[in-house]
């Protein structure tokens, strides 16, 4: 008999890569050895006696421990950490976990004369058509005689509120007459594992200065900040970085949410003295807090700028076979726009367990997929995600690879590490569509991929002037490219009245220049036709209006060169009677204008898409194209 103590069941390995667990049939084998030393007998281990189920329970024991000294030894890694491991070595930074982050809009506001504030308890306020309000993050004052400026506003509720096309001003300001969306960024749900890690890394620049590290890390720790993206031009000229023309010896900030006071601090609290900022379309004041300072203390002007908004489009070709499943298009769209936004980085969640069935009523953050470790109070460790239910990455069943008893708890799910997983898109950086093919594939054997490809309006295939009626677009002028079949259409005009999503179906009188097109979504982009007269340089005075006219239309007409479009509202009736800024001067008097909304139409025909420094990308499912063949 072996002496008391000793044991043949192997032990947790320490390797230089961390520690190795041994399997589970080594482990059982070892029980099975130990219970034959120690009652001197050879037991007949067939799955069904006594001796089978006590050692079968006694190996499932010891494997939930190893399994749980091994998980807890990788989160003491920042690399693998999560959950409350991960808060606690961020903590070392003095940093804490991001909840949900609101929706930011750009609202174009226009009026004569009023306050539009951002005070705590004073805050201006528009609403969206599904009834979502956004409050005002950066005051303003419109001009005494009409006109209009853009300010920032940011949704209520935090998450990922979709951008709305449209909004209204909530509760009547005088003197602030309407309220149009100019660009927007959607928000963000709590902080992923993946998200909080990388934010860690860039806040320990963050505590340096006079660098444009430390400017961004600072930046990313702004309650409110979706991203930021920071540069300079250290060179004696201008220099085109990002597709933004940067002045010379300059700095150049983009960012998007937070509220602009915060924003501001923290720029100058990092930014080199001295450096002349880029004039980009927002600025601030700041009063330096210095007490040593006697009234009045040093003040600067800090200016940044709030990145437009960048549609993605995605082409995706899925092998048809009888296994793809009814929602299979859905199911793809969703798989894309989770990693996209960074939340296909495991899940945290509302679930149960029964049997080997996970049923989980409410996903808070992130996409569940096959093949994840499941974890929370009461799991099995080393338990994962093995098949679908009725579930697809959000609420529904699952099946469990174990069997076990769980009440209705917070779940969280680890991130693949066998399938890429993205990291979100962000401001100035490169959108390959290879790094989505396996974020499909793991939605089961069904999806098999056979092409993705991405697009966006950086690489149009046409620019047109037109109108829309119903499903009907008519293109009066070609600027460049030619239009084709499948093409996403998108409007420059300040009423944002393309549904986003909407395609080129099929050619009516057009094949691909001048004509009539048969569009996805039925729409009235009508345009306006008005009698202009200069005004003064790169203005036009509007009269006799009919239609809408929008910031970004095209206008052509006696005294007017081609190309030339309305780039603001000065003052008058919103869209109607007024002055408006050119973007070139005109010699226009008493001429008849036509005012046609600049069109442009993409298609998701790249294998890359690089995004500005000047832009946000952004994705939405009805920009998803899925066919199976």
């Amino acid at each position: 008999m072996a002496n008391a103590g000793t044991t043949n069941v192997p032990a947790i390995s320490w390797t230089l890569q961390g520690p190795v667990a041994p399997s589970g049939p080594a482990i059982l084998a070892g029980v099975q050895q130990d219970y034959d030393v120690a009652f001197n007998v050879t037991f007949s281990f067939n799955g069904s006696n006594p001796e089978s189920q006590l050692a079968s329970s006694q190996a499932a024991a010891v494997n939930n421990v190893y399994q749980a000294i091994v998980y807890y030894a990788t989160q003491v890694d920042p690399a693998f950490a999560q959950g409350r491991m991960q808060d606690a070595i961020a903590r070392i930074n003095f940093l804490t976990r991001n909840g949900a982050q609101p929706t930011t809009l750009q609202i174009q506001c226009t009026g004569s004369g009023a306050v539009i504030s951002a005070g705590p308890t004073t805050f201006a306020t528009v609403v969206d058509p599904s009834g979502n309000l956004y409050q005002c993050t950066q005051a303003g004052t419109l001009p005494a005689a009409g006109g209009s400026l853009t300010l920032s506003f940011a949704a209520l509720v935090p998450g990922p509120t979709p951008v709305p096309t449209s909004v209204k001003i909530y509760q009547s300001i005088p003197g602030w007459d309407t309220a149009t969306v100019v660009s927007g960024a959607i928000g963000t749900a709590t902080e992923t594992s993946q998200q909080f890690e990388q934010r860690r890394q860039a806040s320990v620049a963050a505590n340096a200065v006079n660098s444009n590290q430390a400017i961004q890390g600072n930046l990313l720790n702004v309650a409110g900040v979706l991203d930021a993206y920071v540069t300079d031009n250290p060179s004696n000229a201008p220099v085109t970085i990002g597709g933004v023309s940067i002045p010379a010896n300059s700095l150049y900030v983009a960012v998007t949410g937070g509220a602009a006071a915060s924003v501001a601090s923290a720029i100058w609290r990092k930014k080199p003295p001295g450096i002349p900022m880029f004039a980009g379309n927002n600025s601030q004041v700041v009063t330096d807090p210095n007490p040593g300072y006697s009234p009045p203390a040093p003040s600067y002007t800090i200016t940044w700028q709030t990145p437009a908004s960048l549609q993605i489009y995605y082409a995706v070709t899925i092998t048809n076979s009888t296994l793809v499943p009814p929602n299979a298009t859905t199911l793809v769209q969703q798989a894309i726009v989770n990693a996209f936004n960074g939340a296909n980085s495991g899940a945290t969640f509302t679930g149960s367990i029964s049997g080997n069935i996970l049923t989980v009523t409410q996903v808070g953050t992130g996409t569940i997929a096959v093949g994840q470790v499941l974890s929370g109070p009461g799991v099995i460790p080393g338990t994962t995600i093995s098949a679908l239910g009725t579930g697809a990455g959000n609420a529904g069943t699952y099946t469990l690879s174990t069997s076990q008893i769980v009440n209705s708890t917070t779940l969280t799910t680890a991130p693949l590490t066998n399938v890429p997983s993205p990291a979100r898109a962000r401001i100035g950086s490169v959108i390959y569509a290879s790094q989505y093919g396996a974020v499909v594939a793991a939605l089961g054997s069904w999806a098999q991929v056979k092409t993705m490809l991405v697009g966006s309006n950086n690489t149009a295939g046409a620019v047109v002037v037109g109108s829309i009626s119903g499903t009907t677009l008519t293109v009066t002028a070609v600027t460049s490219g030619t239009i084709a079949l499948g093409q996403f259409l998108s409007g420059f005009d300040s009423l944002n009245s393309i549904t986003v999503g909407t395609t080129i179906s099929s050619f009516l009188t057009g094949v691909g220049g001048v004509g009539t097109y048969t569009v996805s979504n039925s729409l009235t982009l009508a345009g306006a036709t008005f009698t202009g007269t200069r005004n003064a340089l790169n203005q036009i005075t509007a009269a006799s209006v009919t239609g809408t006219i929008g910031i970004g239309d095209v206008i052509a007409g006696t005294g007017v060169p081609t190309g030339t479009t309305i780039t603001s509202q000065i003052s008058g009736t919103p869209g109607g009677a007024g002055v408006y800024g050119t973007s070139v001067d005109t010699t226009a008097s008493s001429a008849a204008i036509t005012c046609g909304v600049s069109i442009t139409a993409a298609a998701a025909n790249q294998n890359f898409v690089s995004v500005n420094i000047n832009q946000e990308p952004q994705i939405s499912a009805a920009n998803i194209a899925v066919a199976y063949a």
